[in-house]
């Protein structure tokens, strides 16, 4: 099993080197690193560059113009061509030995079970904390559980790393709509859910995640404002999917404020 390391970039020459730094030093090699720059004015190009020059990891690069993170992450599923894919922000970072814990788990499951999409695995902050709730302390929970990704959204788990089978990502891409630059990940998800089984590893974190101020997790009106019908689009489906009377609810609220913002454009 090799993986295919995807990350989509945009304005980040300051910071993608610690994502370059923490793959040189991971103790397994065994993955490509794909890098899909959606327009970057900084130096983020020669930077790249520069790493494919050094030759430490195996690095593909491609430059598009502007058009938003999934519209990125679109090419870079195009381009990969190992087993599995991850998706890593290029302000975030891996762990050591994330390539190797996830090689390890997953090798175990598929050599008794093939039925699994996709898995996933565990975000912490600088500090090492776990992002959302901390299971790993926590005997009355599972540390491992075939689920959702809207079903485990309930645990107040924060951002997760997920692992999906190349094959079958490559079947699903992002709704590209005119004039809009965000789509939300989890509807994508949720769709390869549909299709297949995914394993979630709740006390085994392998992503270091390292918010910005001007990043897409920090204003959500913003990006709701922005992008009206691919909020619209998602919210619709997970009204379908939640089974909380309240959940259902807020979800309605949100399709109607899409709809607004979308008459306003």
């Amino acid at each position: 099993m090799m993986l295919s390391i995807l990350t989509a970039t945009f304005n980040r020459a300051d910071l993608i080197g610690n994502l370059y730094e923490s793959l040189k030093k991971q103790t397994c090699k065994d993955f490509e690193w794909i890098v899909v720059d959606d327009g970057s004015l900084d130096s983020t190009k020669e930077i790249i560059r520069e790493y494919q020059k050094l030759n430490e990891i195996s690095i593909k690069y491609v430059y598009k113009e502007n058009g938003g993170k999934h519209s990125a992450i679109n090419i870079a599923i195009e381009q990969a061509s190992k087993d599995f894919c991850i998706l890593i922000d290029s302000d975030d970072y891996l762990l050591v030995d994330s390539v190797e814990k996830i090689h390890k788990k997953i090798n175990a499951h598929e050599n008794i079970n093939r039925n699994f999409i996709g898995y996933c695995f565990r975000c912490v902050l600088e500090d090492g904390s776990f992002l959302g709730s901390d299971f790993s302390n926590k005997y009355y929970l599972p540390k491992e559980l075939v689920s959702t990704p809207t079903e485990v959204m309930r645990l107040a788990l924060g951002d997760m790393a997920y692992v999906f089978k190349t094959s079958k990502l490559k079947q699903v891409k992002f709704p590209i709509i005119y004039g809009e630059r965000f789509f939300p990940e989890l509807y994508i998800w949720n769709q390869l859910s549909d299709v297949g089984r995914i394993k979630y590893f709740l006390h085994i974190p392998v992503c270091v995640v390292n918010y910005q101020a001007d990043g897409l997790s920090s204003d959500f009106i913003k990006l709701l404002k922005g992008s009206p019908i691919a909020f619209y689009i998602y919210y619709i489906d997970m009204i379908k999917r939640e089974k909380r009377i309240f959940q259902k609810i807020k979800y309605i609220v949100r399709v109607f404020q899409s709809i607004y913002f979308r008459l306003k454009k």
